[in-house]
């Protein structure tokens, strides 16, 4: 199950209510709200930005999720599963429009998941993928890859991969964040 920070409230029940069933559940979370903390404790796996990701090992020790997964834009994606770091660099293609990028990275991510929950890089690599193909039409969903397209994109030996500063061993921590990010009230 999908939940984000609109709603935390609402959010929270659903989480409860999935955590209950045994339902995994992926929280998408852009900045701090009231009530985000209730949330985290509920959450499987966690999505945020890098600017609000602050410490990933801290954020992983705060919330109740199995992993951490900061995404970088361009640069891919890093998660933090209490034990690694795991990095996915981004996939260098031709971009029309990055509207839904984010989006099609969420569903990417969802759908690794429910074929594997582990290793995580095959599962960033995957999300990574989604969001880049996302890229090549204009608006949301016109990019939108089938599961073939996006195997070929993962596995392609002719593929480009980012080269940013992520990709040379850096980690997503608070001294290279920045301070105040990603502290939770």
């Amino acid at each position: 199950m999908l939940v984000d920070a609109t709603d935390v409230e609402g959010s929270i029940r659903m989480a409860a209510a999935a955590r209950e069933a045994g339902v995994l559940t992926v929280a998408d979370v852009d900045g701090q709200v009231p009530g985000l903390d209730r949330l985290l404790r509920l959450t499987d796996v966690l999505v945020v930005s890098a600017t609000f990701a602050g410490d990933l090992r801290r954020l992983h020790e705060h919330s109740g999720a199995k992993v951490v997964i900061a995404t970088l834009g361009a640069d891919g994606a890093v998660a933090w599963d209490g034990t690694q770091e795991h990095h996915s660099p981004g996939f260098v293609v031709p971009v029309v429009d990055t509207t839904g990028a984010g989006d099609a990275f969420r569903a990417g991510l969802i759908a690794a998941i429910l074929r594997t929950l582990d290793p995580w890089t095959p599962v960033l690599d995957f999300a990574n993928a989604c969001a880049a193909l996302n890229c090549g039409a204009n608006g949301a969903q016109a990019g939108l890859p089938g599961r073939a397209d996006v195997e070929a994109l993962v596995t392609s030996p002719a593929t480009t991969r980012s080269k940013g500063v992520w990709a040379t061993g850096h980690r997503v921590s608070q001294a290279s964040v920045g301070p105040g990010r990603g502290e939770l009230v």
